[in-house]
């Protein structure tokens, strides 16, 4: 039986590359597909919210749409750094767009893809 896989052409460089943008949150150095960003803001006014994960630091509003904020560092049970670099990196992750607290975007890199995996 034949599978979407067996017919992928995984020598095409354009199927195998992706970007990822490379940010600090906290001092760590993360990565995220580029393709998943909307848009990087300065930061905005924070109104809080009842009975939220301690992570989430309230919503933001931007052209009319309510985003929650999420402290990457207090995911990650890291120390908070707030600095006058801090940033709000607008993404969307599986049809879900939330504002994640970063310190401050570092460089684009191009990465491959794994090849294909042997299954059995």
């Amino acid at each position: 039986m034949s599978s979407f896989f067996d017919e992928t052409d995984y020598e095409n460089e354009d199927l195998n590359e992706f970007e990822v943008m490379v940010y600090r949150a906290n001092a760590i150095h993360l990565a995220i597909n580029i393709l998943k960003i909307r848009e990087i803001i300065t930061v905005q006014p924070i109104t809080p919210t009842p009975n939220r994960h301690h992570f989430v630091e309230g919503v933001i509003q931007v052209r009319e749409e309510t985003i929650p904020v999420i402290d990457v560092g207090k995911v990650l049970d890291l120390p908070a750094q707030n600095n006058d670099q801090t940033k709000m990196m607008i993404v969307e992750i599986n049809e879900l767009t939330m504002a994640l607290l970063i310190e401050d975007v570092d460089q684009i890199c191009t990465r491959e893809l794994v090849k294909r995996a042997q299954c059995r």
